[in-house]
């Protein structure tokens, strides 16, 4: 007896039989019958089959399907437009795919719309699509003319499905009209988006895993005897991962300082501690400061708190500038309280924020402490605007935020209002995608960086439209691509890194750094960030054999 559980279809002919109800082939052999697990994927393959037969032959699957396949390819054409960052071939097929299938649904959902509008009107849907477009492009036109509000912002992206859905209807009548087999190409079409969409966002995915050398690092350094993790220090290196491991190493060491500026200079100090380092962020607050007195941070003319980013990295570039524009008369600490990329560590901003306001508040506890400064970049810039606002009373003698995301906004303009103006630096491109990116917000709401009809600021690209849910795709897309950096430094987007030797001196209260010196910070910061690479691309091949 055979198990019964769904349908399926006959094929007699050839000498198989699959009935209504059974799991299992039917051959007839000459020696007797035999039976054969059905596949599972062959068990819904009838069902896919009878789903597109009856779109085929069926007025309202058919319609359905017109609709949603032309918004469907409107949304995947307009997803190829400009963005803010440039993209890989498997980034816009992903884009395109994503694009579409929104658009697919916002054909389906107005065709239904349609439909019981239509019963209401004379004519039928074609009227009814007539009036959602004509409704749709009068609502649009007066709410892009309007102060931003949420109604506002909702009733633009229903206006923009509704005219563009109702004027897709063009299509409907196209695919209904169309002969049987051609109806089954937008089936063909959407099985085939599935397809080439799950094999990207594998592949996707596999590329932003997390490193494989994230916790435990195979890079070597020369250490300074004035960082952490040396022979006497209560930070181990075995508690350090890459990130840690590569800020102590690449501390500037004095000879090469006095080798650019011409004067007399010390080894810096750095100090870091992990998450292994310590077991709460409390006591790697305490260990920190215990750190920065073991080596002398107290004694120098001034402490640099550098907030790192969500995998605990610290931007090299404005430290090794700093080290050089202060003669090494610095002290610089970092903590880490996460080991995921910041994309990932959203989670753990309330955490990063309690750590480093433990760690300021440690260090302005000490009998006469140093100039404190403090340094925050990407989610770095996050963390550092966050802990201020908690450390009440507490105000470094300089602030320097670059690049600070979206979700910062309002603690930076917080800070704005509570520090002196010559005591804040805030440094934002207007196209850099992680401070433009508002989250899902950005799948119904126009951003104040793309008004109506124009770009905000002439950095944007000009055909950089908003179009709801494709926006949304695009500067996702964006904020991975805007933060992964080639060796060569650039301005642009999210890179900083060819602005910050300039940046760092008046904002860090230097004052305007001698061109001459200016130009061979830049070129050490530089040659130093080949020098890692190198460093890492050694690891990796002594890692792999």
């Amino acid at each position: 007896m055979l198990p019964r559980l769904g349908g399926a279809v006959r094929s007699a002919g050839a000498g198989l039989s699959l009935e209504p109800g059974v799991t299992h082939i039917r051959r007839q052999r000459a020696d007797g019958l035999i039976a054969a697990p059905v596949p599972p994927l062959a068990l819904a393959l009838p069902r896919v089959y009878r789903a597109g037969l009856s779109m085929a032959t069926h007025a309202r699957p058919r319609r359905t399907a017109g609709r949603a396949l032309v918004l469907g390819a409107l949304a995947g054409a307009l997803a190829r437009g400009p963005s803010l960052a440039p993209r890989t071939s498997a980034d816009e097929r992903l884009l395109v795919g994503g694009a579409a299938l929104m658009g697919a649904v916002a054909g389906a959902a107005v065709e239904e719309l349609a439909v019981r509008l239509g019963r209401r009107l004379p004519g039928g849907r074609l009227t009814a699509s007539g009036a959602l477009a004509a409704a749709g492009l009068g609502a649009r036109e007066w709410a892009t003319r309007r102060p931003r509000r949420a109604l506002v912002d909702g009733l633009e992206t229903a206006s923009t499905i509704a005219l563009a859905g109702g004027a897709a209807e063009l299509g409907a009548r196209i695919v209904d009209r169309a002969p049987p087999v051609l109806r089954l190409l937008p089936l063909a079409w959407v099985g085939r988006l599935i397809v080439l969409g799950t094999r990207e966002l594998l592949a996707l995915q596999r590329r932003l895993g997390e490193p494989q050398d994230l916790v435990k690092a195979s890079v070597t350094y020369d250490y300074l005897p004035t960082v952490s993790a040396g022979p006497e220090s209560a930070v181990t290196l075995e508690s350090l991962d890459r990130e840690g491991r590569k800020f102590l190493g690449l501390a500037t060491p004095a000879a090469r300082i006095a080798e650019v500026t011409g004067t007399t200079a010390v080894d810096p100090i750095r100090v870091y501690a992990g998450l292994e380092s310590a077991p709460d962020p409390a006591a790697r607050a305490r260990l920190a400061v215990e750190e920065l007195e073991r080596l002398g941070a107290f004694e120098r003319s001034r402490i640099l708190a550098a907030c790192t980013t969500g995998a605990g990295f610290v931007h090299p570039v404005p430290v090794e500038a700093e080290e050089y524009l202060s003669g090494g008369d610095l002290a610089t600490v970092a903590l880490q309280y996460g080991n995921q990329r910041s994309y990932r560590s959203l989670k753990a901003v309330p955490a990063g924020i309690r750590t480093y306001r433990l760690l300021l508040e440690a260090i302005a506890a000490r009998p006469h402490p140093p100039e404190l400064v403090l340094y925050g970049e990407s989610l770095g810039a996050w963390i550092g605007a966050g802990a201020l606002a908690e450390a009440e009373g507490l105000r470094p003698e300089r602030v320097l935020l670059v690049g600070p995301p979206h979700g910062a906004a309002g603690l930076v303009e917080s800070l704005r209002r509570t520090l002196p103006e010559d005591r804040l630096t805030v440094v934002v491109h207007p196209e850099d995608p992680v401070a433009n990116y508002s989250g899902t917000t950005l799948l119904w709401r126009r951003p104040p960086w793309l008004p109506a009809g124009r770009s905000a600021d002439s950095r944007i690209p000009r055909g950089l439209r908003w179009l709801p849910g494709v926006t949304f795709l695009q500067v996702l897309f964006d904020v991975k691509n805007g933060t992964a950096f080639p060796v060569e430094f650039a301005a642009t987007g999210h890179d900083y890194r060819q602005e910050l030797p300039a940046i760092v001196g008046p904002a860090l209260g230097h004052g305007p750094t001698p061109p001459e010196l200016l130009r061979e910070v830049e070129k050490r910061v530089q040659a130093s960030a080949h020098a890692q690479a190198e460093r890492e691309r050694a690891g990796k091949r002594a890692r792999d054999g």
